[in-house]
């Protein structure tokens, strides 16, 4: 899916990928994007990675596929002061994914707090769109579904506006 995305995006935009992890770029995609790796075995751990790429880098706008990766992102973001915008993409819906023990509603008020900091989140269909609005009282407006199907940046585009850009920055 993420590959997709950039592989929809044109030469317009200068697209790069943090990975907290220590996956490599497949080697069909090691052309279409700059790839750097934090080489950690848990997301957290590329905490400090991510913070002193985002702070030299200097992103308008990030995307993210994780949960996790999207709180990280909304807190150097705060740290920083920095004005990138954020963009999840929901892999779970949450009525799948929570139980009622101490962890799950811990994590329930954190990714509460992550989804509305967020300036859109991308749901993978319409039943996901309204799980995740009721779940974390996301404003409908910043909920969108799109599939995991995508041919063309058209469905993101038309999602966060033609203004906007997902996972880039303008040219140079």
């Amino acid at each position: 899916m993420l590959f997709n995305i950039i592989r929809s995006m044109d030469e317009r935009h200068e697209i790069r990928l943090f990975i907290t992890s220590d996956a490599k770029v497949p080697e069909a995609y090691k052309n279409d994007v700059v790839s750097v790796n934090a080489d950690k075995r848990h997301a957290m751990s590329a905490f400090v990675s991510l913070l002193r790429y985002i702070k030299s880098y200097r992103p308008e706008h990030v995307f993210t596929t994780s949960s996790n990766i999207g709180y990280m992102l909304i807190l150097i973001k705060r740290l920083l002061r920095a004005d990138y915008k954020v963009y999840i993409r929901c892999a779970v819906t949450p009525s799948e994914i929570y139980h009622d023990d101490l962890k799950s509603t811990i994590l329930a008020k954190v990714n509460r707090l992550t989804y509305n900091g967020a300036e859109l989140v991308i749901a993978q269909t319409e039943f996901m769109r309204r799980d995740l609005i009721r779940a974390y009282n996301i404003k409908p407006e910043k909920v969108k579904a799109i599939r995991n199907i995508v041919d063309t940046a058209s469905d993101i585009l038309s999602a966060i506006g033609n203004d906007h850009q997902v996972a880039c920055k303008p040219p140079k």
